[in-house]
């Protein structure tokens, strides 16, 4: 569980400051230097860190930032239908807690879940379902906390 502390840290932080409405004011330039950001540590080894049980390093780290700042640029407010709205809302309510888990409920979960092992679809959907559940427990025990943002 050790590997998770520093990518939940960093979803605190970015949820504790509001960084995801305050990047709204600058999306051309958010995306951008995101886009480029991402680019720039997937193709160039800038970080040779030692891996310290299963945490990938800050590579992983700031892309995960990065990609966070991209999709939450996606113009959602934008939708008008009732019911596509609710099911963007229930998918992504915990988007967080998706993104941070995954990774570790992958490795953890391939040693007892087939599917999972064997990278199929169903895999993915277990997956997503695992961290969904442990999202949704997290907000219900933290959300009167600041700790909820380790999960929405």
């Amino acid at each position: 569980m050790f590997e998770m502390v520093p990518l939940g840290v960093t979803g605190f932080i970015i949820g504790y400051f509001n960084i995801i409405n305050k990047i709204n004011k600058y999306k051309f330039q958010t995306l951008v230097i995101s886009c480029i950001t991402y680019h720039i540590i997937n193709n160039y080894q800038l970080f040779r860190i030692v891996k310290i049980a299963s945490y990938s390093g800050i590579e992983l780290n700031i892309k995960s930032i990065c990609a966070i700042f991209i999709f939450s640029l996606f113009p959602s407010d934008k939708i008008t239908d009732k019911n596509l709205q609710k099911v963007f809302n229930l998918l992504t309510n915990y988007s967080a807690g998706l993104f941070y888990l995954h990774i570790p409920i992958r490795n953890y979960g391939s040693k007892y879940i087939d599917e999972i092992k064997n990278q199929t679809f169903l895999g993915i959907v277990y997956n997503f379902l695992i961290c969904y559940s442990i999202s949704v427990v997290g907000d219900l025990i933290f959300g009167k906390t600041p700790l909820k943002y380790l999960f929405c």
